[in-house]
C-alpha cells in the first residue's frame, strides 16, 4: 500500500510519484522511474486516426508493459517510484531538452501527425508544461529522498526490423555505472535469464532523465542504470509476474543499502 507518511507531492503535470516505503524501514536508497509509461494525451492535444493506427498501441507511443511491470517492481521493492503521464510522442522525458528526438517526427518511416509543422512557439509551449515538471519531480526525489540507485524502466520489442531478439533484458549504463551494471546482469544471467549489457540500445546516449538523478550531487554518490525488458515477457502476466520477483531479488542482493 501506499505509504500515507509520505511528504512527497503526488503529482506534477507529467509525472506521478508512488511511494510505496514502508514507514517504519524506509528504502531511501532505491527509485524507480518509467519515463515511457502511457500512450495518454492531455485533454486539449488528440491523435489523428493515422497517429493511432501507426503509433498508439505500438513501442514508438509507449513502452509497452513497462508501466505494469515498474509499478510491481516498486512494490516488491518497497520504494518511491516516478512515472510520466503522457506519451513519449507528446514529448519524450528520457531525452535530453535540445535532443533531435523530443519531438519525434517520424518512426518506422511514417510521419507522427501529432507533432507535424510543430511551430517553435508550440515546442517551447510543451517543454515547459511537460518537460520542466517531470524535471521537478525528479528534483524533489533527489533532495527529499537522496537516494544512492536510480534505476529506470523501459521495454523493447521481441523483433526489430525483421530480427528477432533473442535476449530478455538489457542493461544500460554510462561509463560511471559500469560496475553496477555488470553486477546486475551477471546475478540476471544467473538466475536464468538472457541479459547484455547496453543492449539493445547504448545507454551512454539513451539515459537522458536519470543523468539528472546521478549527477545532482557532487561530488557524485549516485548510480543508475535503464533496464530494458523485452515486451513479451511484460505482457504475459505470469511470466512478467515472475519476472518482478527475481528482479527485485536481484536488485535487493546488488543494490543493499550498505553496499
Amino acid at each position: 500500500m501506499l505509504n500515507p507518511d509520505s511528504n512527497l507531492r503526488s503529482e506534477y503535470e507529467n509525472a506521478k510519484i508512488l511511494d510505496y516505503r514502508d514507514p517504519a524501514n524506509p528504502n531511501d536508497h532505491i527509485v524507480l522511474t518509467c519515463e515511457h509509461a502511457t500512450n495518454n494525451l492531455p485533454d486539449d492535444y488528440s491523435w489523428s486516426e493515422n497517429d493511432k493506427r501507426n503509433f498508439v498501441d505500438e513501442h514508438w507511443g509507449l513502452d509497452i508493459g513497462a508501466f505494469e511491470a515498474a509499478h510491481a517492481l516498486a512494490k516488491e521493492l518497497k520504494c518511491v517510484f516516478v512515472h510520466s503521464l503522457y506519451s513519449r510522442l507528446l514529448l519524450d522525458p528520457n531525452r535530453s531538452i535540445v535532443s533531435d528526438t523530443l519531438f519525434r517526427k517520424f518512426g518506422d518511416g511514417k510521419e507522427v501527425e501529432l507533432n507535424k509543422d510543430m511551430t517553435f512557439e508550440e515546442e517551447q509551449k510543451r517543454m515547459k508544461r511537460f518537460y520542466i515538471p517531470y524535471c521537478e519531480a525528479l528534483r524533489e526525489i533527489s533532495l527529499k529522498i537522496d537516494p544512492k540507485y536510480i534505476l529506470s524502466i523501459h521495454s523493447f520489442t521481441p523483433n526489430y526490423q525483421g530480427e528477432t531478439r533473442a535476449m530478455e533484458i538489457g542493461v544500460l549504463c554510462g561509463h560511471d555505472s559500469s560496475k553496477l551494471a555488470e553486477k546486475l546482469n551477471d546475478e540476471l544471467n544467473n538466475v536464468g535469464y538472457c541479459s547484455e549489457i547496453n543492449k539493445p540500445y547504448d545507454g551512454i546516449t539513451t539515459m537522458g532523465a536519470i543523468k539528472s538523478l546521478i549527477f545532482a550531487k557532487h561530488p557524485t554518490t549516485r548510480e543508475g542504470i535503464t533496464f530494458e525488458f523485452r515486451n513479451d515477457l511484460l505482457t504475459n502476466k505470469k511470466r512478467c509476474k515472475k519476472l518482478m520477483v527475481d528482479a527485485g531479488e536481484v536488485i535487493r542482493k546488488v543494490c543493499a543499502k550498505n553496499n
